[in-house]
């Protein structure tokens, strides 16, 4: 893949003692050599890395390397669920006090070990968590193009064990939406809204994979209803992602 090498360089100007003193900063580029410069004029070099937010510098959805800085990129073939945390993400789950971060029941969703499962037996109904679906949001840690989620039973499961009704929403986080998309999910004053791109009310595939509209996600809602027979339920619930992020920060300090 082809990167492209960035340097920023900054050069301030003011005045001491009657003459004009000039220091120039070049951000990354540190295996450049220096500059040829003119006598009296400083240079310094900086790398990307030094960022501090004491110092207000800021870094969001960033690689950075000492010659060049991208926008973060995923891999369509690593499964994103188990590493939202690292990236800056979480899943919540909805309770009767609102959303609230998953735990270990929900887990076993995303601990890449598919002979741990969620059931799904209605017991969220009498918990006391009062919520008549399981619904849980995902959160990505910044806007990126997820291509596409796979849940599924365990496979000596796959006949009986399959989840007929849920419905998958997307949200790209921007408050300006907020109250205008189709749906809103939470409880006591902790809501977030969604535009539905899957829906399924009698669903009998027990491998489920669907591909999500091209467009940049910052959350991904899934809810799922108990079954009109028998119980469901999800080994792993996977979600994919592919290209660069739209948008990356970079402030120095």
């Amino acid at each position: 893949m082809l990167k492209t090498c960035i340097r920023l360089v900054l050069i301030p100007t003011w005045l001491t003692s009657g003459a004009d003193a000039l220091t120039i900063y070049r951000i990354g580029g540190s295996s450049l050599p220096v500059p040829e410069l003119a006598e009296g004029v400083e240079f310094v070099q900086l790398d990307w890395e030094e960022v501090e937010s004491a110092q207000h510098g800021q870094v969001e959805l960033l690689k950075i390397d000492g010659d060049f800085i991208e926008p973060e990129q995923l891999d369509p073939s690593v499964n994103l669920t188990p590493r939202l945390k690292e990236r800056g993400g979480r899943v919540q789950t909805a309770s009767r006090l609102g959303w609230q971060p998953s735990g270990d029941t929900e887990a076993v969703l995303w601990d890449e070990d598919i002979e741990t499962v969620f059931l799904g037996d209605g017991h969220w109904t009498t918990s006391g968590i009062n919520a008549r679906n399981k619904s849980l949001v995902f959160e990505f840690g910044g806007n990126f193009t997820v291509e596409r989620i796979k849940f599924y039973p365990r496979e000596r499961f796959e006949e009986e064990r399959f989840l007929q009704r849920f419905m998958i929403g997307i949200s790209d986080g921007n408050p300006l939406k907020e109250g205008t998309r189709e749906y809103t999910a939470g409880a006591r004053g902790s809501f977030l809204d969604f535009d539905i791109v899957h829906q399924a009310t009698e669903n009998t595939t027990s491998v489920v994979e669907l591909e999500l509209p091209p467009v940049p996600i910052l959350r991904m809602l899934f809810e799922a209803q108990e079954n009109t027979q028998g119980i469901w339920e999800i080994a792993e619930f996977e979600i994919y992602g592919k290209g660069f992020t739209p948008t990356a920060r970079y402030v120095s300090n």
